[in-house]
């Protein structure tokens, strides 16, 4: 594994900026501002996110390959959250999740 890689994946804490699954074997350190075009930005940290294979492929299927931008990865994620945060509106509406739920090791009631 490349420095570069190594270093994105270390400061994303090993873990999918986007979808947060942090799944071994299963991430990709994604250049923000196309690889091909960019050659004096390739191995600038600030350049690399760690996404995990599924949004990854989600976001060249909506974006294709080759002169990919920041802007477009700031969209591709903030659609993503806004689907997360619909989707768990309907499950609590419909009362899919239980009423107590844990949250980063806290404890919630709910209703």
């Amino acid at each position: 594994m490349g420095k570069w890689k190594k270093e994105v994946y270390k400061r994303d804490n090993y873990t999918c900026v986007v979808s947060g699954k942090s799944i071994s074997g299963n991430l990709i350190a994604h250049h923000l501002e196309s690889y091909g075009s960019n050659k004096e930005l390739r191995t600038v940290l600030s350049n690399g996110v760690t996404m995990d294979k599924d949004c990854h492929i989600e976001f060249h299927k909506r974006y294709g390959f080759g002169n990919n931008t920041r802007e477009q990865f700031e969209e591709f994620l903030k659609e993503y959250k806004e689907k997360i945060n619909l989707l768990t509106s309907i499950l609590f509406s419909v009362k899919i999740f239980p009423r107590v739920v844990k949250f980063n090791s806290k404890v919630l009631k709910i209703g």
